[in-house]
């Protein structure tokens, strides 16, 4: 039976996003994960059977999943095992830096465990999809964002956001949570995700340690603040920045430049509220006056 490329596309996204977190971090090489999709593409094979297969495959490709030597083991078996937390690097034996084994009920050698697949789920397939659909490919190979669902990615999806956009939070301490959280934020209030983040970043490298860690803050509240407490979090975050701009004259305008971005939809919004307000007395006031004309009329009928 012959496989049509949607079918091949969707086995192989079964298959890469199984792969990946079977390798808990571990890179995985473009033609290891070719030849997978190339094994599971079998139409007589269930997606269970291709996940297990991806799964076991790749424990042996990176070394999670047999006895490791630790004097005589690769750095990558090394990395592999330390991913899977089957060791802990950094202990001394005999003067040399090694590696120590965990404890396990296997008297610490790492085998066959039983969550295995606990992290292969349909979630993290479908976040893979939504990623690809978008043109995320940076997105759809990051083990940590796959974990936090379809839902996470598609906040994410929404904004845009690129992966030198991601780096930069990341780079500024940003957990993968808040910046979720802050690309609903930033769709909720019409803000360009990714000009917000160069606008940060470019103020986080600027700031000293201790301003850094108050605007990071005052960003994080932001981020994280839901329709109900986004209007507290920016006022926060607006007397931050005040503050910040009379302490660190010579950058105002930088540091503006993020402020607007955060104020922008705000300022809209009061806009719309004021012409709202106009256009309501506006419409009062003509009731008023044709209120007004027909008492007069009837009056003028009752004499």
């Amino acid at each position: 039976m012959r496989m049509n490329d949607s079918e091949k596309a969707r086995i192989e996204n079964v298959v890469r996003t199984a792969a990946m977190m079977a390798a808990k971090g571990v890179p995985l090489d473009e033609a290891f994960l070719g030849k997978l999709a190339t094994e599971a593409s079998d139409p007589r094979l269930s997606d269970a059977q291709r996940m297990a297969m991806a799964t076991a495959e790749t424990e042996q490709h990176v070394g999670i999943g047999r006895p490791v030597n630790l004097l005589s083991a690769t750095p990558r078996e090394l990395a592999a095992q330390a991913a899977a937390g089957n060791i802990q690097i950094g202990r001394f034996v005999n003067g040399q830096l090694v590696a120590g084994v965990a404890d396990s009920d296997q008297g610490g050698r790492s085998g066959s465990s039983g969550n295995r697949f606990g992290e292969i789920s349909k979630a993290a397939i479908e976040a893979r999809d939504i990623a690809l659909s978008h043109g995320m490919a940076w997105a759809a190979d990051n083990r940590e964002l796959l974990k936090m669902g379809p839902a996470a990615m598609q906040a994410l999806a929404d904004v845009h956001l690129r992966q030198d956009s991601y780096q930069r939070f990341k780079d500024a301490g940003l957990s993968n949570k808040t910046i979720v959280s802050g690309a609903r934020w930033a769709k909720r209030n019409d803000v360009d995700y990714n000009e917000f983040s160069q606008s940060f970043s470019q103020n986080q490298n600027a700031l000293g340690p201790t301003d850094r860690r108050v605007h990071k803050l005052a960003v994080d509240g932001l981020l994280n603040s839901s329709s109900t407490s986004q209007e507290a979090a920016a006022g926060s975050y607006n007397r931050v920045m005040d503050q910040l701009k009379t302490k660190r004259p010579e950058m105002k305008d930088s540091l503006q430049r993020e402020q607007d971005l955060v104020n922008k939809q705000h300022k809209k919004e009061h806009t719309v509220v004021k012409k709202a307000d106009a256009s309501n007395v506006k419409a009062n006031n003509k009731e008023a006056e044709q209120t007004k004309a027909k008492s007069k009329a009837l009056a003028a009928l009752d004499m």
